[in-house]
């Protein structure tokens, strides 16, 4: 029963010989997986540990002395693993002799794991405790023991023998003043558990307080109350020291600052008093310049007009030249004290760059023929609608040609215009003005930018000005977020870029399509500089240019040749009528024949008049030609084999055709200006009529009362804001209906706006006019008239 038993048996049973060979082992042996090493080999080689070349000392000496033995040892399998067995030899003895050993054995492999696991951990809570630097404690609830680590003593200044573990005597080396700070959570801690902290001094061994913080945890037992409590200190002496000297600092600084502030305000108060005085006292001198100065340009302009000899007007022109220049220099100072103070603003609305750029060369014209200058003007680029501001655009580009004119004494000044796009519907605009003036050194060009610095500074200059125009030019620049540079060399002239962001107007309605293209028709153009852009421009639109130099040498083309389709005349070169009577005579009628006008006007210019030009067949633009009359132009002459396109969004404002047939009233004194406004109303659908002053205003609308009226706010005689009070009091009276009234000035300050509406006027346009423009105030203008507020900005430029 027991061999049974012992074969049977879950531990590893084996029986040696008295030599100490195995001679029988159990069935757990046969199926453990060192059953190899039992097998041919001897006793003592099977009671050896991996790695030791004999077994234990005890084990040999037990053998030796045939005595029983318990023995831990350790075999590798074959695999590689570890397999722990736990010994108990028992010698064997037969009729008083010794005749071997039976052994018990036992798999403990998972309890040396767990022992060995327990050591690691053991060793790596060590590592981070003496890593970490802080002091550990412990107390047990239930025996009432504590425990503290030897760092916890060791920040106290001891050795772990010198302090006994004793919460009482730890705890009496807390301050005073902090003890309810420890006992408060730790008490709590006992009766709730849960997780505190707090931080208190204890008293070093040499004295001193030191600053510990604390982490504390109630562990519970199985019923859920705390059982242990535990913690970790860390001296934190060093930081709260260094703590309240950065607080003392910081007040010391604080202090400081306060004192600093005070100054800084009362000197920033003193400075916007100052500052509000120089703007006050420019606001002030300009008016009080401004007032008498517009009497004398106004009276000088009278007496222009009733002067009876050459000589009388040659004096008149140069006075009213001294005014104008004298007016361009208080707008730059104005100009320059908002840029320095931050006071330019910027207005964002919609309008076309080619049309605004014709506009500002128009208004420079008389100043280019005067000095015998070529002032040329081209727009390239497709859609040419952007968002921005056109009255500071324009002042740029006013600048900037100004300043071309002005160092400029033979040649030309030439403006370059061109809008680029991308398919996100960005890109810019692009503005080029090149002259062929003095030009200007390396060191010149670096200060050319600087509020009164001028390209030639010297007590001998041959012209003047106060050097803020380009300054001002470069602070517009920044203001709307883009760039403005200059190449130049002494004596070759100079060049200005500028480059704007200006956004993409949005569509109205589907995406603009592309310009229309004359397929190839013939243009001609007669007279003009060489230089001049016309025919390059005509050729983007699909024109085949010739250019001639006189009607004569084009007349001698008619014979043997097509025919052309438009003949455009420099505004210099106009035939006499006689001589463009025969040629429309010539020509077939489908051939449009354009006769440029100065934008100056005056028949001392041979400017023929829009009645001659009518009479005759022709049609007459004022140069330089705009984006939209040459697109006008083409868009009748474009090719048969082309669908048939609609005007893009680039050319002339479409038609308002819900006031299709409406009469204007237009009152202006400037030959030209009536022109211009007269033929942009026609082109928005509307009958024109025209009156040159205020007088003549009241007595037309007496007599037949228009749908609205265009008036000019400064006019000999009765100006326009006296003509609107008058109007509006026949009006309230009942003697006349009541329409619209817009205001068209040249003056485009807040000011001048406010007098216009506060004078009974409906809207604001600002001169020069720009048909865009136009036709958005005047649309935003109407439909209030007739009570829809719905949908109309309000257009300030």
């Amino acid at each position: 029963m027991l061999a049974a038993a012992l074969q049977r048996s879950a531990a590893y049973a084996l029986v040696s010989d008295a030599a100490g060979q195995v001679i029988w082992f159990n069935d757990s042996w046969a199926r453990s997986p060192a059953i190899g090493l039992l097998r041919g080999h001897p006793w003592w080689l099977w009671l050896t540990s991996f790695g030791h070349a004999a077994p234990q000392p005890h084990v040999q000496a037990a053998l030796a002395a045939r005595e029983p033995f318990t023995a831990e040892l350790e075999l590798r399998l074959a695999d590689g693993r570890p397999w722990w067995r736990r010994v108990d030899a028992t010698p064997l003895i037969e009729e008083g002799r010794f005749a071997g050993y039976l052994a018990i054995a036992s798999d403990i492999t998972a309890l040396k794991q767990a022992e060995d696991a327990q050591r690691a951990t053991a060793a790596r809570y060590r590592r981070v405790m003496e890593s970490t630097q802080d002091g550990i404690w412990e107390r047990n609830l239930r025996t009432n023991q504590s425990w503290y680590s030897p760092r916890y003593k060791e920040i106290m200044g001891f050795a772990d023998h010198e302090l006994p573990n004793d919460r009482n005597v730890m705890n009496a080396r807390i301050h005073p003043d902090d003890m309810e700070t420890f006992t408060v959570p730790y008490e709590r801690a006992l009766r709730e558990g849960g997780q505190w902290q707090y931080r208190v001094r204890v008293l070093h061994r040499d004295g001193s307080w030191r600053w510990l913080r604390c982490r504390a945890r109630a562990w519970p037992d199985e019923t859920g109350k705390p059982a242990i409590l535990a913690g970790a200190v860390t001296d934190v002496t060093d930081e709260v020291e260094a703590t309240e000297a950065l607080r003392t600092h910081r007040s010391q600084l604080e202090a400081l600052v306060q004192e600093r502030t005070a100054r800084l305000e009362a000197a920033r108060a003193e400075a916007e008093r100052a500052n509000r005085a120089k703007s006050l006292f420019l606001a002030n001198m300009s008016h009080e310049i401004r007032t008498p100065l517009n009497g004398i340009m106004g009276m000088t302009d009278l007496a222009w007009r009733a002067a009876t000899t050459a000589t009388q007007r040659r004096y008149l022109e140069l006075a009213k030249s001294s005014g104008a220049t004298l007016l361009a220099i208080i707008d730059d100072i104005l100009d320059f004290a908002k840029a320095e103070a931050g006071k330019l603003s910027l207005n964002d609305v919609e309008f076309d760059i080619g049309e605004l750029m014709a506009v500002t060369v128009r208004s420079l014209w008389p100043v280019a023929h005067e000095r015998g200058l070529a002032l040329f003007f081209d727009c390239s680029g497709g859609d040419l609608r952007v968002v921005g501001d056109p009255v500071r655009v324009r002042q740029i580009v006013t600048n900037l040609l100004s300043n071309a004119l002005k160092f400029t004494v033979a040649g030309e000044v030439r403006l370059h215009v061109d809008v680029t796009r991308s398919a996100t519907a960005g890109g810019g605009v692009r503005i080029e003005v090149t002259d062929t003036g003095m030009g200007m050194d390396e060191h010149t060009l670096e200060r050319v930018f600087h509020p009164f610095e001028q390209g030639d500074s010297s007590v001998s200059r041959t012209v003047g000005g106060t050097g803020l125009g380009l300054s001002i030019v470069r602070s517009l620049c920044e203001l709307m977020g883009g760039t403005v540079q200059a190449r130049s060399t002494p004596g070759q002239g100079s060049t200005f870029e500028v480059v704007l962001p200006l956004r993409a107007a949005p569509a109205e309605g589907s995406e603009a399509p592309s310009e229309p293209q004359a397929g190839g028709a013939w243009a001609w153009v007669v007279g003009g500089a060489r230089g001049d852009p016309l025919p390059a421009r005509l050729s983007r639109l699909g024109w085949q240019v010739r250019r001639f130099a006189t009607l004569d040498e084009a007349l001698l083309h008619t014979d043997g040749m097509t025919l052309p389709r438009l003949v455009v005349f420099s505004e210099h070169d106009c035939p006499p009528p006689s001589r463009l009577q025969a040629l429309r005579d010539q020509l077939p009628p489908s051939c449009d024949i354009v006769v440029q006008v100065p934008p100056h006007g005056g028949e001392d210019h041979g400017a023929i008049s829009p009645e001659q030009g009518q009479a005759l067949g022709l049609k007459v633009y004022i140069a330089p030609l705009s984006p939209g009359d040459l697109y006008q132009l083409t868009l009748s002459h474009r090719s048969t084999a082309a669908p048939p396109v609609e005007r893009p969004a680039n050319a002339m404002a479409l038609p308002l055709m819900q006031w299709q047939g409406a009469r204007f009233l237009v009152v202006e004194d400037n030959i030209v200006n009536q022109l211009l406004a007269e033929e942009m109303l026609r082109l928005l659908g509307f009958e024109v009529d025209v009156v040159p002053g205020g007088q003549e205003a009241l007595d037309f609308c007496a007599r037949q009362p228009p749908d609205a009226v265009l008036m000019d706010v400064q006019m000999p005689g009765l100006d326009g804001l006296e003509t609107t009070r008058r109007l509006r009091r026949a009006q309230v009276a009942g003697e006349l209906p009541v329409f619209p009234i817009i205001a068209a000035t040249a003056h485009a300050s807040e000011a001048d706006r406010r007098a216009c509406l506060l004078a009974g006027m409906d809207g604001y346009i600002a001169k020069p006019l720009d048909l865009r423009a136009m036709r958005s105030e005047i649309r935003r203008v109407l439909r209030h008239a007739s009570g829809d507020d719905s949908d109309s900005p309000e257009t300030r430029y």
